[in-house]
């Protein structure tokens, strides 16, 4: 007996995203107001069979001329225009960018489309989901050494190059106008630069977990303003039901299960995380009673 292939029935929605997230327009898929556009930008395309508009390959068509903003006014204006996936633009912030800083705090990596087309590149031929915070992380890992490096980054690493000498920099007075410190650290950042490039893949990998790690947690374990670790609290977590102090891990769960809201509630003041009452809210957690 032969079994009939039984016709999978798509909406027009999942059709649409389906043509967004192709490598070309990957980064307007899964957003809402890119597929209601897309289907305006559809409805509106002159087409000289009206039954073909919603064929595939015209979709597919359409999809790409609003990426590349081609549909415009009578003024010039654009007529259809697509956004980013705000979930995918905050996940290669991160990964590529805010994850890989120096010492300095500049960014290792050249913020340009040329280093995201590569990690984007790798991350579609991986599988890995534009959304996946530490599946863009191994992506990077993996693909370190072909990503450009800011200019700021290079400089500064040039400072101490390889061969033991420094860059001759015009009215610089070399070593001797510097202090001690600026020597130590400008010599822990070129050897810094020499434990990654002697660093196998996987072991590059972990070490990005681990500073990605770290970096979450001084969220809530450094001060803001210098940087320095703090292991207590001095503000009181208050309970805005009685308003009172949390006392126990109990009565704190409690809060954060009476709404979606809840947890913000109580950390953030003026749309940001107190990085104090951070801390105050994980040690109640942590605590046994």
């Amino acid at each position: 007996m032969t079994t009939g292939y039984r016709r999978i029935e798509r909406t027009i929605e999942e059709v649409i995203n389906d043509y967004l997230s192709e490598r070309p327009t990957i980064m307007f898929s899964n957003c809402a107001p890119n597929i209601e556009v897309a289907k305006s930008a559809i409805e509106a395309n002159e087409i000289d069979e009206d039954h073909h508009r919603w064929r595939g390959d015209v979709i597919r068509d359409v999809v790409r001329k609003v990426a590349g903003k081609l549909y415009r006014n009578e003024d010039g204006g654009l007529r259809f225009e697509f956004c980013e996936n705000p979930n995918f633009r905050r996940t290669l912030d991160y990964a590529i960018y805010d994850a890989h800083v120096n010492e300095k705090g500049n960014p290792k990596l050249a913020r340009i489309t040329a280093t995201e087309n590569i990690v984007i590149d790798a991350a579609v031929a991986d599988r890995v989901a534009l959304n996946d915070e530490q599946g863009i992380l191994d992506v990077v890992a993996k693909v370190w050494d072909a990503l450009p490096k800011s200019s700021t980054h290079v400089e500064y690493t040039q400072q101490f190059s390889g061969s033991g000498g420094r860059r001759f920099v015009k009215d610089d007075q070399g070593f001797a106008g510097m202090t001690d410190e600026q020597i130590g650290t400008m010599h822990a950042q070129w050897s810094q630069e020499q434990k990654y490039k002697s660093m196998s893949t996987e072991e590059l990998r972990q070490q990005v977990r681990q500073q990605g790690k770290e970096r979450f947690e001084q969220k809530f374990h450094a001060d803001p303003t210098t940087g320095a670790p703090v292991t207590t609290s001095t503000k009181q977590l208050i309970d805005p039901r009685p308003g009172q102090p949390f006392v126990s891990k109990q009565t704190l769960i409690s809060w954060i299960n009476s709404s979606r809201s809840a947890t913000a509630q109580l950390l953030q003041r003026n749309g940001k995380v107190d990085p104090e009452l951070g801390r105050e809210f994980e040690r109640i957690l942590n605590s046994h009673s």
